[in-house]
Formats: structure tokens, C-alpha cells, sequence
């Protein structure tokens, strides 16, 4: 099942950066393949690193 971002903490990283947003999918995270992954473990490899690389798709609406 796909990981989506739900929410952004106001002000953790993500938000300060500006690039991520509600509603992008996780397509990987440190270059591992997010496939498979429970939310959970998803949230665990982005807390065990300072610096996180994500790849993210994003939907643009019509």
C-alpha cells in the first residue's frame, strides 16, 4: 500500500524547507524503496537519520 504524507509538523524541517507537501507519495526514503513499509517503519527510517533524502510523486490536480 502506497505511503502518503498526511500532515507536516508547523515547525519540523519539512515545513522550514517548504518542498514537501499534504498529499505527496512516498516513493522512497534514504534511497530504500518504500514499498512494503508500514507507516510506522516509515516514520522510524526518517527519525534515525539528521539528514533524510526522500522521493517524493506528486498528483497535480486538473
Amino acid at each position: 500500500m502506497p505511503l502518503f504524507v498526511l500532515r507536516i509538523a508547523e515547525d519540523g524541517p519539512a515545513a522550514m524547507d517548504g518542498r514537501l507537501r499534504v498529499g505527496d507519495q512516498l516513493i522512497s526514503i534514504n534511497g530504500r524503496d518504500t514499498k512494503g513499509l508500514t507507516h510506522e517503519e516509515a516514520i522510524q527510517l526518517i527519525k534515525q537519520h539528521p539528514t533524510v533524502r526522500l522521493t517524493v510523486r506528486r498528483h497535480k490536480l486538473p
